[in-house]
């Protein structure tokens, strides 16, 4: 995951996904959904949920892939509110 932002908005984001499908999946919608706009609760949560929908993991001996798409939030979301936090610490 990559986040560029300008004063509270994020201008450039990118986001990949490893581990939950076939190959390495951009999450480019979930991305263009940050871009343009402050790191709050709401853009975090839907671009989570973006992600989470990119994702094509199958179900085997490690979980489901119901589970494994809740982790893909999950993490999404964990890292975009550090990112967020670290973003208000330096202001």
């Amino acid at each position: 995951m990559a986040i560029e932002t300008s004063g509270e908005n994020v201008t450039r984001a990118g986001i990949a996904l490893t581990g939950v499908g076939g190959s390495t999946i951009g999450a480019t919608e979930a991305a263009a959904a940050l871009t343009g706009k402050p790191l709050t609760a709401e853009t975090i949560a839907e671009a989570a949920g973006l992600a989470a929908g990119a994702a094509r993991p199958k179900t085997d001996h490690r979980g489901t892939a119901e589970y494994k798409r809740h982790l893909v939030r999950v993490f999404v979301s964990r890292i975009l509110g550090g990112t967020a936090a670290s973003a208000e610490r330096a202001a």
